[in-house]
């Protein structure tokens, strides 16, 4: 299948959802019946024209000051004013907390909620049908408890993490310790980003990594949770480097890799486990996981919900881009848009990687313009049914 890929930030967002009005210029040679009576409007670009009213029509999204650093309230609403997404920022002590809500077409419910301070970071996601019966429930702390020590507790399971001073981690979880030597993990060459930058335009780095590099990298990787941690020891057998100019990180099956770029290093974990969503897939050598039967007949369901009910934001252009239909003029985007079952396979795959990524991220994002956090509310918006699945299967 090749090489799987995410890119961050690639196409700038302008904002969305400021009032509109409606000005429809009547043909006093037709009248039409029961309308109401025109006005004259002296606008310079229109003077002396007929025009109906002008109608305000209620933004489809708002964004307000929190009063906490630079975070804005969202509020989103469907066509018909219906609330369909909302995130909420308040501080708890020196914590900050986010609440995200989104509701999907169907009245499925997702809820999110994340609460990070200083060396402890927790993540509450319920999902409940339009019933209020609920779909999932997954509660999920990280502490960092010291130097060399991290604790990780998801739905009550215990995951401890020592090891973090060295480059040799140890992962204890129902009583049985799995390692990771990060150095035996490392391939000392940096890869090139071939398939996706212009060697005339960003010259291809030809050299080992060096010791600093490596370090930033093995601390992303500590930096993961217990569980992340886990999975990886089971889904990856290489870690390697991607040319500084890169922009994006990738997964290749064959070998196992994940490659990370240095760019990654400045953000969330968004990446880093978007792309261990993608080692976990391919986890099984035969098929990938988000080929399983039941998950591809509820992504179904709600793809086409989406396409019935799409509320055509930006963020749901990139999501549709991104998961469902594919777009091979984005340039984060290796799917087509024939329909072919490789291309449906590749864009499940995606929907794999990044839902895994939601589920599992206690990183509070910025839910403004930029391309990542908007495309992943309308993962929630209309894919929280196939999130389910997602998370049902991923327990390697």
């Amino acid at each position: 299948m090749g090489i799987n890929s995410y890119s961050k930030n690639t196409i700038p967002i302008s904002k969305i959802g400021y009032p509109s009005y409606n000005a429809v210029q009547i043909n006093l040679e037709k009248p039409t019946a029961n309308v109401p009576q025109p006005y004259i409007y002296n606008y310079p670009q229109a003077d002396g024209q007929i025009y109906y009213p002008p109608i305000q029509q209620k933004e489809t999204i708002t964004r307000t000051p929190s009063g906490i650093g630079d975070y804005q309230n969202y509020t989103e609403y469907n066509k018909s004013g219906e609330q369909v997404a909302s995130v909420n920022y308040s501080k708890e002590g020196n914590a900050i907390i986010q609440t995200i809500k989104t509701k999907s077409p169907d009245g499925t419910t997702l809820e999110k909620t994340l609460k990070n301070s200083p060396n402890f970071k927790h993540s509450n996601i319920i999902i409940k049908d339009k019933d209020g019966s609920i779909l999932l429930s997954k509660e999920k702390t990280y502490q960092k408890l010291d130097d060399d020590n991290a604790k990780t507790v998801v739905n009550g399971e215990i995951y401890n993490i020592s090891g973090l001073s060295s480059d040799v981690l140890k992962i204890e979880h129902n009583g049985e310790t799995t390692e990771l030597d990060l150095n035996k993990m490392l391939n000392q060459d940096v890869k090139p980003l071939e398939m996706r930058v212009s060697p005339d335009k960003f010259p291809i780095r030809d050299k080992k990594i060096t010791n600093e590099e490596k370090e930033k990298l093995f601390n992303r990787i500590k930096s993961l949770s217990g569980d992340d941690l886990y999975r990886l020891s089971k889904s990856v057998n290489t870690l390697q480097l991607l040319d500084e100019n890169s922009i994006e990180s990738f997964y290749v099956e064959n070998g196992k890799t994940l490659l990370l770029s240095p760019k990654d290093w400045e953000n969330t974990h968004l990446v880093t486990e978007h792309e261990l969503g993608h080692a976990i897939n391919h986890y099984k050598t035969t098929t990938l996981l988000s080929d399983d039967d039941s998950l591809k007949k509820v992504r179904e369901y709600e793809k086409r919900n989406y396409e019935q009910n799409s509320n055509n934001t930006k963020g749901d252009r990139l999501f549709e881009s991104k998961f469902l239909f594919g777009n091979p003029d984005l340039a984060w985007s290796d799917t087509k848009s024939d329909g072919d079952e490789l291309d449906e396979s590749n864009l499940r795959d995606e929907t794999f990687a990044e839902s895994y990524n939601n589920l599992n991220t206690m990183d509070i994002m910025h839910y403004d313009d930029e391309v990542m956090p908007m495309q992943t509310l309308s993962l929630f918006k209309y894919l929280p049914k196939t999130m389910v699945e997602v998370e049902r299967l991923s327990h390697i």
